[in-house]
């Protein structure tokens, strides 16, 4: 599993480097 999402530098959060995608805004950094 994936425990620190990458930004790709276009306003997405990739899982490592082929996992889901996710928009920045719905991922939580705490």
């Amino acid at each position: 599993t994936c425990t620190v999402p990458r930004a790709d530098g276009k306003g997405y959060f990739k899982c490592c480097t082929d996992g889901p995608v996710f928009p920045a805004e719905e991922v939580r950094l705490e």
